[in-house]
């Protein structure tokens, strides 16, 4: 099984080595159309042929670059779209949190909320103690995770659509790049105690690798692109 950052990587390198072979063919004809205007010996079909494969190389590369084009466009069309949605999502599930805890203040302390403190606000007590496991939720406690795996969901999305080069990374991580890791860092203990106690060993792993991915790298320009 492929991590993402492998994922990534075969995929970059698939979109590499068909470029090398573009750009690869297109000098073996240059070669050798270069030595057939020297060599007088060549007959007239050999001198054809190697004129046609000359000319569908070039248009292979014409075709090939315009693909990457509109394909680069709609990522970006799609990307401007994706990200208004998903600031807009996650500003609906904030707000919704709001009115339920002083969440805005708890994220802004830049510090991870432990799996106990959210425990604390979404659990049932009886008599200031908590039952046995497993806890049940308040009603507002169901409100409360609902909004929060809300949020991180959509952080998980957005590593998807980056892993999978649906998104463009530029775009996405000018506007993303500081939310990601702010609230990577505030959901960091919650994550591992979900995958741990929950029994879900891959949840928000694609958050996390962009997250990661994200911090690795000094700024856009030194960004590659998959």
């Amino acid at each position: 099984m492929f991590t993402n950052a492998q994922i990534f990587r075969i995929r970059r390198f698939f979109k590499n080595l068909i470029a090398t072979m573009v750009y690869g063919s297109i000098i073996f004809v240059a070669i050798i159309l270069y030595d057939a205007k020297f060599n007088i010996f060549l007959s007239a079909n050999e001198k054809y042929v190697i004129y046609i494969t000359g000319f569908m190389t070039l248009g292979i590369l014409v075709a090939y670059r315009q693909i990457v084009t509109n394909n680069d466009f709609q990522r970006r069309q799609f990307s401007m779209i994706e990200s208004s949605r998903l600031l807009r999502d996650n500003k609906f599930h904030r707000d919704k949190l709001n009115e339920l805890i002083d969440y805005s203040n708890l994220v802004q302390k830049g510090e991870p909320i432990s799996s106990e403190s959210i425990h604390n606000l979404i659990c049932e007590k009886k008599d200031g103690i908590f039952g046995d496991k497993p806890y049940k939720m308040t009603e507002n406690g169901k409100k409360i995770r609902s909004h929060m795996m809300g949020i991180l969901n959509n952080f998980e999305q957005l590593g998807i659509g980056i892993l999978h080069n649906t998104l463009d990374e530029y775009i996405m991580k000018d506007g993303f790049e500081l939310i990601v890791e702010r609230n990577y860092n505030f959901y960091s203990t919650y994550i591992t105690h979900i995958r741990t106690d929950e029994n879900s060993s891959d949840f928000a792993e694609n958050f996390e690798w962009l997250k990661e991915r994200w911090k690795n790298k000094v700024s856009n320009k030194k960004t590659p692109r998959g």
